[in-house]
């Protein structure tokens, strides 16, 4: 696996730093044998020959069919996968991928389990997302040498969660981005994580969760343990109040000030009540 920079989060290495996958070809039949890196779909020719390239390590693949994510499993020198679509049911053949140290497995609506995922144990940075089908995350705890999770749902869809506490088991996860809609709202189990060095969250849970996670996670960075935040969006500048009720306001609103102010005040109460209780 490609080096992180001390200073660089996981989220970037994989988003913003990662080498390309290049341009699907017309057919793998021209593909040279020797490529390390490929990207290709479910209607790219030449599918089946994805096992004749060897050097192949880093693939990436959209809309495949049952059939081909089988194919896949078999490719045991892949260190990197990332599935965009999956029309079957089982990636149980990903299972096989014991050399896979990335894994991004997305838009897979007919997958109900991820019990597949256990015997990954050189995986180090694994993304999940848009599982409609799964509410179950327990299988995640068995990936004890994962250093970033990320799960999320889509624009259009919610990825539910059952319980996060299984999440809480990885004891060297440095960095979890976690944007599904937990049971219950109960994201407590968070608050042990105590060696996690970035948290990115949903601004969906009420503001005193917030404050009691930015008490017990004081080393932590985590743009949720503050009682606003400030981005720039189409040349505007914006202001979000985090936790519940949300809202959003455009920096010059006259409205902005007071709320701001009493969301700020709202967030220091918590975290004097938490802090009190922790002496």
């Amino acid at each position: 696996m490609r080096a992180k920079p001390k200073d660089q989060s996981w989220h970037d290495w994989l988003y913003n730093a990662a080498p390309d996958f290049g341009r699907v070809p017309p057919d793998l039949a021209q593909t040279n044998a020797n490529a390390d890196t490929l990207f290709v779909t479910g209607k790219t020719a030449g599918f089946d020959r994805l096992p004749n390239l060897k050097a192949l390590r880093r693939l990436q693949v959209r809309e495949i069919a049952q059939e081909q994510l089988d194919l896949i499993g078999t490719l045991k020198h892949l260190t990197e996968l990332r599935v965009f679509g999956l029309r079957g049911e089982s990636p149980a053949a990903l299972g096989k991928l014991t050399n896979l140290e990335v894994l991004t497995f997305e838009w897979a609506p007919k997958v109900e389990t991820l019990g597949w995922l256990t015997g990954l144990k050189a995986l180090r940075v694994l993304t999940l997302g848009d599982l409609k089908r799964v509410n179950d995350f327990a299988p995640v705890s068995k990936l004890g040498q994962l250093s970033f999770l990320y799960i999320c749902g889509s624009a259009t869809s919610k990825q539910a969660m059952a319980s996060i506490a299984p999440i809480a088991q990885l004891k060297k996860l440095e960095e979890l981005s976690l944007f599904a809609e937990v049971s219950g709202g109960n994201i407590s189990p968070l608050a042990a994580m105590t060696w996690l060095k970035r948290l990115n969250i949903a601004n969906n849970y009420p503001v005193e969760t917030f404050a009691e996670l930015a008490t017990r996670l004081k080393t932590t960075k985590c743009e949720a343990f503050a009682p606003t935040r400030t981005f720039t969006m189409g040349g505007e500048t914006y202001i979000d109040l985090i936790g519940k009720p949300f809202r959003r306001f455009a920096k010059n609103d006259p409205k902005a000030k007071a709320a701001i102010a009493k969301r700020e005040a709202e967030f220091a109460h918590w975290r004097t009540q938490f802090e009190a209780k922790r002496r």
